[in-house]
């Protein structure tokens, strides 16, 4: 059985390659993700946004802790493009099975350039 933080870090990976198979295994299809920026209610919408994501980005100094089936993995997301920033950023995961059922984030959306924050509102309308 692969363990929570095995499982967190795959996660984590597959966000940096927009890896679907690894979000498919590890999370379940009816999962809800909330953020400042984002909310989900299913696998398959995070998944169609993952798509079109304009970040390149690492994982860096990446802490996770364990607490039975939740896991809370404490990191800095250096994105790379379309512009450049190192964020704090702090994911709550709840599991059931070996699976992710909830996830919450937490970051300061102020990082983000102005621009970029503009940009994506057009896109989004």
């Amino acid at each position: 059985m692969t363990t929570k933080q095995a499982i967190v870090e795959a996660l984590a990976q597959a966000w940096i390659t927009k890896d679907a198979s690894v979000f498919r295994k590890y999370m379940h299809a009816d999962m809800h993700m909330e953020g400042p920026m984002i909310a989900f209610e299913s696998l398959d919408d995070f998944l169609d946004s993952i798509k079109g994501c304009p970040f390149e980005s690492l994982c860096q100094n990446s802490d996770i802790i364990v607490q039975g089936d939740k896991v809370v993995h404490v990191f800095d997301w250096v994105v790379t493009a379309p512009f450049q920033a190192t964020i704090p950023f702090v994911e709550v995961m709840v599991f059931e099975g070996d699976k992710v059922k909830t996830s919450r984030s937490f970051f300061d959306t102020a990082i983000f350039p102005a621009d970029f924050i503009e940009q994506m509102k057009q896109q989004a309308a």
